[in-house]
Parts: structure tokens; C-alpha cells; sequence
């Protein structure tokens, strides 16, 4: 199962490998998979066969001692054991897995760790404690309240029902976490927030287990070798295989490296007092704007609404964190660089997984990644035609469109479109990346705050108040205005316009694309200038 929810990360990459449908074989069998969490894990346990081995090994290393390999078996089984009574009495809807109360509760998470980690401090090799451990470090992402509590106040649809499954859901929403993340609504009225504070967490507490998860995957899959084992699901037997452990690794390189990115830079748009108080705290209206006046012997009041314009507080704030915050839209830390590299890990790693599976000799009736289906996979990637993009051309299977992916990432390369060319070094956008966005940005200048904004008035229209008094809510506070003859309302459509594009000289320009300081993007673009930026994003209706 956690290959199933977690390989569309690994679908993303491109669009010919569509490793998510090795896997799905229909919803009717989410609790069957489930079950195969145990039998990815069991995969470990062919410490009964590498038990043979138990001399000094070519490199002078020693094996533990064979009592301490057999009984930390023992003992890992014994956690599996538990771990499969777990998931085979769970009650999970097909139509809504997150449904029913936890499945694996804490105590139970901390009982099976327990069981692995003695198996470890046994034999700190032990494939199949290190293969529960890895699992049980994503587990443990459940049990953290302080994250979760988080992932409330953001809203975050999977933040209520801690179960078992439930990580998954969290690592699948990525995206909508990251849109949430850069959009500033990780923010709850009423109390004091940043969203470094957020990518803090993100870093001590999801980063540091996916790290801890694939470390373990690493002494996992260097002892699994080319042996497997057969595990009943509770509905059939399944045969799983190194192949599977490497898949499980890519998966979890792809989704750190979602994650390291969301942590790269400093985003938070802070007031002159370090904080997210101007959003938090801005004040209610019933109007934009009022003002009383007596005309003719009558006292009118003035309503004035403002509609379709951007709050010029808003513009102020990015103006204060360009200028004043040298921090803002920099690096936080080195996550970028290791972005790329489990990114490079995970491309390095489903060729592994393809490998060891094409490989394979024995029957594939009871495997989970079968070799069908990576035939199946190669076969739709060689079915290229001419309206395929260029670099295609010439993929004929998965291990093609893997080596030009990591080519990608490590040599510039020439996109060619319409008759123009684009040269890419997409390496480069994660090291050594773009270190503060700042220096990247359009030549501009600012308006004088005053100018900011502008008013078109589109509706206006009075009513007679024969001298009653008349009640409204401004910045927070109730307003009464007494014995009001008349009132006069008034709509305007707004337009705020906080600066300038220039050419870098301090020209105004109109009309124009933007100026940039750096068209190549610290090389990114290698080959980019800016007549090179007008042929290929200028309109040429």
C-alpha cells in the first residue's frame, strides 16, 4: 500500500512512466494491500538465509555472533507479528480510508518499535528490523501533536483522523501544503505566527524521519540481495523482492526532496515588528471610508466602498520586506543542494528497481511489481510519435527516459519548440540555485505611498435620513453619527499601482517586457539575453 499512495510522487516526473499503474489494481483491495506493508517488510527477513554467511566476510569484517543473529530474528519477527495482527483486524472504508478510529495506536507503535530497536542493538545489520523501522519512522508522524495541531489551524483536510494510513495522505498532499505554506494561510487569527516557524517543523520533524526512513531502507536493501519471501496478506501469498525495497526508497527520495523545497527559502512577509500582526490583526468595516459635511443647512454623511483593488497595506509589506529584510527571498539553509540529491537518488533508485526485477528468474504469478508490468511500461514509453516532444524521440524503455532525466540535472540541455531554442541547466536551479531571489528580480522603482492608489468612482447614489441618527462599524468600532439629514453612498473601482517597471537605468518603461538584472538566472539559462527573452516571450500578434 505504501507504494501505491506514494509512487505518484514518482509519476510526476515525467509523463511516459506511469509507475502508479505497476501497483493499482483496483480500490477493492486497499485492506489486501495494507496487509502488504508486512510483506514488503518481510522481505528483511532473509537473515534466515544470509545466516549461512555468518564467516568473516573478503573485507575482514566479522558477522555478529549466530546466537545474536538468531534470537534479534526472533525478535523482529516477533514485532512484524504484531505489526500483521495490526493491519489485518483493521476496519478501513474503501470509500473513505481516513474513516474509523486509530488503527495503530500509540502504545501499539511504541511496543513494535521497541522490538525492532532490540533487534538492532543485536545485530545492528538486521534486515528486517531496519525494513520496520523505516516503516514505523513514517508511522511516527501521526504521533507528533504538535505538528498535527498545525495541520488544523492550516485546514489541512487529512488533520483530524490520525490513523495509521493517514501519513500517506499527508506526504500525497504535498502540493496543497506547499501552496498553503507560500500563501501565508498557514496563519490563524488572533495568534502570533511564522512561517519559518512552519518550515522549522517541517525540517526537525517530517524531513529528519523521512531521512531517518530511508537510512534504515539503506541497510535494508544492501543485505536483501536477490533473495524474496512469500507472505500471506490474509488473502493470498505475495513474493516480495529487492526490487520492492528500492521502489519504496525512491519514493521516499522523492518526497524529501518535495518537502526540502518547501523549506528553502525565507518567505515570511513580516511588519516592522518581525511578526504577521498587520495580517492578523487588520481591523473590520462597513465601509472603506467616510466623512460628514453640512450642506445647504442639512448634515450629510459621505459612504464611500472601494471595490476590485488589492489592499495597499498588502504592497507596503512587500515593499518593507524587499528593501529592509535582507533575509527575505534568500536561502534558510542547504535544503536546495539536497533537494537535487535525493531527487537523483530516486531516479538512481527506480533503475535499481527495474533491474532487480527484470532480473528476476522465478515465477511472477504472486509478485507485486511484476516484470508484465514493466514490459507494459516499456512498451508505452518506445510508442513515441511525431507529436511526442523532441527528447522523446528516441526513449525506448523506462531505463531511457530515467538517464535522460538524470542528464537533465547534471548537463545543460537544448529544448528546441517552434522554432526556437531553449538551453537548460536544470542542475543549477538547485545548486548552487538561486540564493536570493532579490537579485533575479524586475528592474523597478516605487510610487510615493500617497500616489498608490487610484479611484474611479462608477456608482453613486443618496438617501433621505430625516435627521435620525445612523450606525456603522469602522476599523473595529461601532460609529454613530447623529441627526443625519441625507446620506450618500458612493462605489469606486480601485486600481493600486505601488511602482514602476523600468530599464534598469531608471527609465520608466511601458509597453515592454520587464528588464532583468541576470536573463541567464545565475546560469540556469545559460545561453539567455534579453534579445533572446524577446524572441521567446514576446507577443508576436
Amino acid at each position: 500500500m505504501i507504494f501505491i499512495y506514494l509512487m505518484p510522487f514518482a509519476s510526476d516526473i515525467y509523463k511516459k512512466i506511469q509507475i502508479k499503474r505497476i501497483l493499482n489494481n483496483g480500490e477493492e483491495r486497499m485492506k489486501k494491500y495494507l496487509n502488504m506493508i508486512m510483506a514488503i517488510l518481510l522481505a528483511g527477513s532473509i537473515l534466515l538465509l544470509t545466516s549461512c554467511f555468518s564467516d568473516s566476510g573478503s573485507d575482514g569484517s566479522t558477522e555478529p555472533e549466530q546466537n545474536n543473529l538468531s534470537e534479534a530474528n526472533v525478535i523482529a519477527t516477533a514485532g512484524f507479528d504484531n505489526l500483521n495482527d495490526e493491519i489485518q483486524n483493521a476496519e478501513i472504508s474503501i470509500d473513505d480510508p481516513q474513516s474509523g478510529d486509530d488503527i495503530f495506536p500509540e502504545a501499539t507503535y511504541n511496543s513494535i518499535k521497541g522490538k525492532f530497536q532490540e533487534a538492532i542493538d543485536l545485530d545492528s545489520d538486521n534486515p528486517t528490523a531496519h525494513l520496520g523501522m523505516s516503516v514505523l519512522e513514517l508511522a511516527s508522524i501521526n504521533y507528533d501533536k504538535e505538528l498535527w495541531d498545525l495541520f488544523d489551524e492550516m485546514k489541512m483536510s487529512f488533520s483530524k483522523d490520525r490513523i495509521f494510513n493517514n501519513q500517506i495522505s499527508f506526504l500525497a498532499k504535498a502540493p496543497e501544503f506547499n501552496v498553503k505554506l507560500m500563501a501565508g494561510t498557514a496563519l490563524k487569527k488572533g495568534e502570533i505566527m511564522t512561517i519559518s516557524k512552519i518550515q522549522d517543523k517541517i525540517e526537525s520533524i517530517v524531513i529528519r524521519r523521512l531521512d531517518n526512513a530511508i537510512n534504515h531502507l539503506n541497510s535494508a536493501v544492501n543485505l536483501a540481495d536477490s533473495s524474496s519471501i512469500y507472505f500471506n496478506t490474509g488473502e493470498e501469498n505475495v513474493e516480495i523482492d529487492k526490487g520492492e525495497i528500492y521502489a519504496f526508497r525512491a519514493t521516499l527520495n522523492a518526497v524529501a526532496a518535495a518537502f526540502r523545497m518547501m523549506t528553502v527559502y525565507d518567505v515570511d512577509l513580516l511588519d516592522q515588528n518581525n511578526s504577521w500582526d498587520w495580517l492578523t490583526n487588520q481591523k473590520e468595516s462597513d465601509y472603506d471610508h467616510y466623512h460628514v459635511a453640512v450642506e445647504n443647512g442639512q448634515k450629510v454623511l459621505y459612504l464611500d466602498e472601494y471595490y476590485g483593488g488589492s489592499d495597499s497595506l498588502s504592497f507596503a509589506i512587500i515593499k518593507y520586506n524587499l528593501e529592509e529584510r535582507n533575509s527575505f527571498l534568500t536561502f534558510r539553509n542547504d535544503n536546495s543542494a539536497k533537494a537535487k540529491s535525493n531527487i537523483m537518488n530516486f531516479l538512481s533508485d527506480i533503475k535499481a528497481a527495474v533491474a532487480a526485477i527484470e532480473n528476476e528468474t522465478d515465477s511472477q504469478q504472486d509478485d507485486i511489481i511484476k516484470q508484465s508490468y514493466i514490459s507494459q511500461l516499456n512498451q508505452d514509453i518506445a510508442d513515441i510519435d511525431t507529436n511526442d516532444a523532441n527528447f522523446m524521440q528516441e526513449w525506448q524503455n523506462i531505463n531511457d527516459a530515467i538517464t535522460w532525466i538524470e542528464n537533465l540535472f547534471n548537463n545543460p540541455y537544448t529544448f528546441k519548440f517552434d522554432n526556437n531554442e531553449l538551453k537548460v541547466d536544470l542542475g543549477r536551479m538547485f545548486d548552487p540555485g538561486l540564493e536570493d531571489i532579490k537579485e533575479y528580480l524586475p528592474y523597478h522603482q516605487w510610487l510615493p505611498e500617497n500616489d498608490w492608489v487610484q479611484k474611479d468612482l462608477d456608482d453613486m447614489w443618496q438617501e433621505n435620513h430625516n435627521g435620525e441618527n445612523f450606525s456603522f462599524i469602522y476599523e473595529d468600532e461601532m460609529i454613530t453619527i447623529e441627526n443625519v439629514d441625507k446620506i450618500i453612498y458612493s462605489d469606486y473601482d480601485v486600481e493600486i499601482n505601488a511602482l514602476q517597471l523600468t530599464d534598469g537605468s531608471g527609465t520608466v518603461i511601458e509597453d515592454e517586457l520587464p528588464f532583468l538584472p541576470d536573463y541567464t538566472f545565475n546560469g540556469i539559462l545559460p545561453d539567455m539575453t534579453r534579445i533572446k527573452y524577446l524572441e521567446l516571450f514576446e507577443n508576436k500578434d
